[in-house]
């Protein structure tokens, strides 16, 4: 599965993952800079990829919109997190994205912290 990650990760992150053999990439390589969530959503939904974000998704718009599409959708707990500690956080929590993201059908929300190795998976 690709893993498509939001413009409020860093593209350093994807990108380092990418060259480390994962199937990662920041939106950027598919989207222009700023489009709107609404805009590039389906489309990865429509391929199939999960999106990779640190929104808070509060919006329900936004959750009416994952679920239409049958998102795939993980979510980093980065608020207030340093560079260097997001990156940590993702890597130290890659391969339980990948198992929890691989055995669940969309759509769904997964959230992952710094505090907790499984998911807590968030209402649609």
């Amino acid at each position: 599965m690709k893993y498509v990650f939001d413009e409020c990760i860093s593209h350093l992150i994807p990108n380092a993952l990418k060259v480390l053999g994962k199937d990662c990439e920041p939106c950027s390589d598919h989207w222009a800079k700023g489009a709107a969530d609404l805009e590039w959503i389906p489309l990865a939904c429509s391929q199939g990829w999960c999106i990779v974000t640190a929104d808070t998704l509060r919006r329900p718009h936004e959750r009416q919109a994952l679920r239409h599409h049958r998102a795939r959708v993980v979510v980093f707990a980065t608020r207030n997190l340093r560079f260097w500690d997001q990156v940590v956080l993702v890597v130290k929590r890659w391969e339980e994205v990948e198992k929890a993201t691989q055995r669940r059908r969309p759509p769904y929300i997964l959230r992952f912290t710094s505090r907790s190795a499984k998911p807590q998976e968030l209402s649609m």
